[in-house]
């Protein structure tokens, strides 16, 4: 579970107003922090769940309906050499046939069912999959071209982990550029000056993390503590003191601070411009790499689930969808063994085939029994 928060927050003696533009951004900071570290906590704690379900649940599901729709295909392959069946009646159960028999293709290991598709498509799987796959890369590469303002097409990028790792390096590559034309160029006394405050800010950053750090191991110390259970809990704390210090995590710090009662709430009350002024810069710089580890789930599992990329993803959402896969893979089962049980009645399969449209375009629809 999460550490329980100690409600760093600075608060008015008087109205709301009277609180200054620093101290609002440093509680909006301080609010958007815990709200970040409460949904990355979901995230670590649900991403294990959702594994285990899916290795434990839907995996064996899944394989157990590719067998059951891999044995109706047989059928539909065999009641096309049926007599039976008129030209327009096949030509129903070949639809079928090839659209699901697609629908399985995973990898190398289904021969079977590119045997099946290619005899009965007139077409070869294999080809077809690599002018997707090719059309597939040369819009992302469009579209990731336009974004960066480059020609991706003279590049061969045939995964999406070679595209990101051409787009970082094309990152690092500009970075290093405009930083060599910074050192090379003689900087003006504006520019001299801006780079002396950034400096200066950078210290008096560094220096204010360092001071929090060292008073609490000074307050902390387990040597120092005399009584074994408070011992105890001082030796916890200043692990996490540690932690925190090391991640220049200023929210943690700062809470750790109140439960070494070291300092209370006047003191967040009464904290200076100057010092407001590097603590919000330390939350901003927290709060964005906070937001770094959220994306990288959502992208994570955005990829792993087929989203879209503007699709919204959430710890529980995850879990309820992928519950709602389970039961729908169940239903498909049960559903697809009550047709196996039928199928062996060409009349069955005849009377269906009447109500069966073959759609005017490839869709969803096509992998439906």
């Amino acid at each position: 579970m999460p550490k329980k928060s100690h409600a760093i927050r600075i608060v008015s003696a008087g109205s709301q107003n009277t609180l200054s533009k620093a101290q609002k951004r440093f509680n909006s900071l301080i609010k958007k922090l815990d709200q970040q570290k409460k949904l990355l906590h979901e995230w670590t704690e649900v991403t294990p769940e959702i594994q285990r379900i899916a290795t434990s649940e839907y995996d064996p599901l899944y394989a157990d309906y590719r067998i059951q729709e891999i044995r109706r295909l047989r059928v539909l392959d065999e009641a096309l050499g049926n007599p039976l069946f008129k030209k327009r009646e096949k030509e129903k159960l070949r639809h079928i046939l090839c659209a699901n028999a697609a629908a399985l293709i995973t990898g190398d290991d289904d021969d079977e069912l590119k045997e099946l598709y290619n005899r009965h498509s007139g077409s070869d799987i294999e080809e077809e999959m690599r002018r997707s796959d090719a059309h597939a890369e040369a819009l992302v590469k469009s579209m990731m071209g336009d974004f960066l303002g480059m020609d991706l097409n003279q590049h061969d990028l045939g995964s999406p982990e070679q595209l990101t790792d051409f787009i970082e390096a094309q990152a690092r590559a500009a970075d290093a550029e405009r930083e060599a034309r910074r050192t090379n160029r003689k900087k003006t006394k504006r520019q001299q000056a801006l780079e002396a405050k950034r400096e200066e800010e950078e210290s008096r950053i560094k220096q204010s993390i360092q001071e929090i750090y060292r008073k609490l191991a000074a307050r902390l110390h387990p040597d120092r503590e005399p009584d074994p259970a408070e011992r105890e809990r001082k030796t916890e704390l200043m692990k996490q003191a540690n932690h925190a210090y090391e991640r220049k995590d200023l929210l943690q710090l700062l809470e750790l601070q109140l439960q070494a009662e070291h300092i209370d709430q006047s003191h967040i009350d009464q904290l200076s411009e100057d010092r407001l002024k590097s603590y919000n810069q330390i939350l901003k710089e927290q709060s964005e790499e906070l937001q770094k580890e959220i994306a990288q789930f959502e992208i994570t599992w955005r990829m792993q689930l087929d989203l879209a990329p503007f699709d919204t993803v959430s710890p529980k959402g995850l879990k309820t969808l992928l519950q709602g896969e389970i039961r729908q893979l169940r239903q498909r089962i049960a559903d697809l063994k009550d047709q196996l049980a039928a199928l062996g009645d060409p009349q069955v399969l005849k009377d269906w085939l009447k109500s069966y449209r073959i759609p005017k375009e490839p869709g969803w629809d096509d992998f439906i029994f």
